[in-house]
């Protein structure tokens, strides 16, 4: 009886269904990063079980399609940048998980010391500049400085793997802009050096020029939120409250300045 009744409570202690924790990106990349340290987390912390997904394409729209029409409970990450291009529906936003930079980003070899260096440039050919993704805060941040500062030429690389940064040290590109957000490993690369930054968010892991004032309404905040579907407020609540619960250099490693704020209030502001 006594062993019954173990086996029992062992069932019950166990999530019935896996949470789906879906990547609209490549493995490897730092959606897939956080993804993968967020379930890492909440699985030691929690008796929920999660499993990832990826499902890259369309500049994320396969993996948001993909959520749409799922019928599991679900867990997405998204940010600003991304939700201008690409609404979610039917799915509910539970958890700020911070704010990016943008980082500015030269070979260590180059002559390019200052934003100053790229806008003298500018003055004698474009500025050849690549950046992640068209629908990311970085390359919208760097097509705005292209319209309205420096002469340039959006060189289209498909992410910041090695292929773009091997061409900024080869001198096919000039600069490479990357948020934050995933991409501290490259502050740490004595093969690359940072310029300046848009959008300080006072991570302490990053030590770059901030935007000089006469240039900060270029600056646009990007967050990332986590959303929800099909979770019961019991598992909501689970998640939520181990995420919180987190010191906020869990969040500064991934390049996130991290302060609680109420997701749906951050979405709709």
């Amino acid at each position: 009886m006594k062993k019954l009744l173990l086996l029992l409570l062992i069932s019950l202690s166990v999530h019935a269904e896996p949470i789906e924790m879906v990547v609209t990106a490549s493995p490897g990349g730092p959606e897939d990063t956080l993804i993968r340290k967020l379930s890492t987390l909440l699985e030691n912390k929690t008796n929920l079980k999660f499993v990832v997904f990826n499902k890259p394409g369309a500049s994320k729209a396969i993996g948001y399609s993909y959520v749409e029409s799922s019928t599991k409970p679900t867990l997405i990450t998204s940010s600003d940048s991304i939700l201008e291009h690409l609404v979610i529906n039917s799915v509910e936003p539970i958890f700020y998980i911070g704010s990016s930079s943008i980082i500015w980003f030269v070979s260590k070899d180059s002559n390019f010391k200052t934003m100053d260096d790229l806008i003298n440039l500018s003055q004698q050919r474009e500025v050849r500049i690549s950046s992640a993704g068209t629908t990311t805060q970085s390359y919208k941040g760097a097509q705005m400085f292209c319209e309205k500062i420096i002469k340039c030429l959006m060189v289209p690389y498909k992410s910041n793997g090695p292929e773009t940064m091997s061409a900024l040290l080869n001198g096919t590109l000039d600069a490479v802009t990357l948020p934050s957000y995933g991409n501290l490993a490259y502050l740490q690369n004595d093969r690359f050096k940072s310029i300046f930054v848009m959008l300080n968010t006072k991570n302490k892991f990053i030590n770059a020029p901030i935007l000089p004032d006469k240039f900060k309404h270029l600056e646009k905040q990007d967050w990332t939120l986590l959303f929800a579907k099909n979770l019961s407020d019991s598992d909501k609540k689970t998640i939520v409250d181990v995420l919180k619960s987190v010191n906020t250099d869990f969040y500064a490693e991934m390049g996130f300045q991290y302060s609680f704020k109420d997701p749906k209030k951050v979405l709709h502001d």
